[in-house]
């Protein structure tokens, strides 16, 4: 399985570690990184279905990190 399926199916670190056969600390280094990636990036033009799906894994990480808009 891939790391990014684990992230999507919200599986905790040591899950992630099970199902890809990594470290944890790699697992935890590659789940910050996933997550601080569409802060720091952005596209020229957005179509409206990535649109829609970057706000859709943005609400997603906001309910699993706690975090208030």
């Amino acid at each position: 399985m891939n790391y990014s399926a684990t992230l999507i199916e919200d599986l905790p670190v040591r899950a992630d570690v099970r199902r890809c056969g990594i470290d944890k600390n790699t697992s935890f280094r590659w789940r910050h990184r996933f997550l601080t990636l569409p802060v720091t990036t952005t596209a020229n033009r957005w179509t409206p279905a990535a649109l829609e799906r970057e706000n859709q894994f943005q609400r997603l990480m906001q309910t699993r990190l706690k975090i208030l808009p």
